[in-house]
């Protein structure tokens, strides 16, 4: 469901995030561009459990991952 994806990149200047990705930093500064990806969904487990967190039998899961791109 590509709603329960969520994608997003941005430049750093100085450590600082820009306004675009296609900021071109001042010269003499750190640059450096990012991504991450967060995905959400439920898993439904095959047996009847009692741990916390089961909302209506099924437990929410989000996984994120990011990569400096430059």
């Amino acid at each position: 469901n590509p709603s329960k994806v969520t994608v997003d990149w941005w430049a750093e200047c100085n450590g600082t995030r820009a306004a675009d990705y296609d900021t071109v930093c001042s010269a003499g500064q750190t640059y450096a561009r990012y991504l991450t990806v967060a995905i959400e969904g439920s898993y439904s487990p095959m047996f009847a459990t009692r741990f916390a967190g089961a909302v209506n039998g099924k437990y929410i899961i989000h996984g994120k991952a990011g990569i400096r791109t430059q």
